[in-house]
Parts: C-alpha cells; structure tokens; sequence
C-alpha cells in the first residue's frame, strides 16, 4: 500500500482492508479501481439478458472518473486538485445519491449489493483524492510493486527443504 508524505499532510492509499484502520495521524485515500472492480463483477454476474444490468450504472459512475484523471495525467498537482474539485467532485456527489437511492432496491448479499455497500462504507477514504492532487485515485502502482514478493511468497511454499527456500529467497 501506497504511504505518501506530503506538505499538505500524510496519506495512506489502500484498499479498504480494516487492517489498516489502526494507522493514526494518516488520511486515508480509497482505491476506486477496488470500487470499479465490485461493479464490473456485479455487471458480469448480472449477465447480459436483454436490457443494461442496474451495475452498469455505478460501473459507469467510477469509469468517468477513470477518464478524467487520464486527461489529466500531465497537470501540475495544483491544476489536478482543481479540476478534481471542479469535475469530479459533481460526479461523486450523482453518485453517492445514487448510492443511497438503489441500496434501497437490492439485495444486500447481491454483487450489486456488495459493491454499493463497500462504495458507501469507503465513501470517506473514495473522496479523498480530491484534497490533494499528487494522490492517485487508486493504489494500483502499490499493488503492482508488491506483486512480485507476493508471487515468490507463494512459490517459496512448494521448495522442498529449508534450504531450498533459502536459496530461493537469495535469488529473489
């Protein structure tokens, strides 16, 4: 997970995981490719029978955010953070009260239901992009980064002998 130190305060990228609660004196910034990812599953489990699943109307909500930020991948933080507050944040505001409306509407247990409810339980960590423009709007560079330690962790697993995976573990 991403730790960022910055002049304006630190911050903590994660994905949600209640693990990292306890960190004190971070601001916490949620991943919306976390959040993406439960609607594009709930979309999928919805099937495609005739009309657009329900989902696809959340999926669509983080998809305009994925978009803006790729425009904006070349703007001073200063210029992000701004355009952030002046396109994102309208977005995010249609999207929490569409949150609220059609959380009404599922069922709880429901691949739509899960994704909403998460979306509304990070809705404070989701928003906080938006106060600085150096923060990603999800920790995919951390979790690209971590991916090889946790790919070997799981290889060391199947050597042989303690001293097999100690070899392994040198050469990693």
């Amino acid at each position: 997970k991403a730790f960022l130190t910055g002049f304006s305060g630190h911050f903590l990228v994660t994905d949600g995981y209640a693990g990292y609660n306890s960190v004190q004196g971070v601001t916490h910034v949620g991943c919306w490719s976390h959040s993406r990812r439960y609607f594009d599953e709930a979309v999928k489990a919805a099937g495609g029978k005739g009309k657009k699943p329900k989902a696809t109307e959340g999926l669509e909500f983080c998809n305009r955010l994925f978009q803006l930020e790729k425009r904006w991948t070349d703007l001073s933080p200063e210029e992000r953070k701004t355009k952030r507050c002046l396109e994102s944040k309208p977005i995010l505001e249609a999207f929490l009260a569409w949150l609220q409306e059609t959380q009404s509407l599922v069922v709880p247990k429901s691949h739509l239901g899960k994704a909403i409810t998460y979306c509304l339980n990070q809705w404070e960590p989701l928003n906080a992009f938006l106060l600085d423009g150096r923060l990603p709007i999800d920790n995919n560079a951390s979790e690209r980064s971590i991916k090889p330690f946790v790919m070997a962790r799981k290889n060391f697993l199947f050597s042989n002998t303690a001293k097999g995976a100690k070899a392994s573990a040198i050469t990693f």
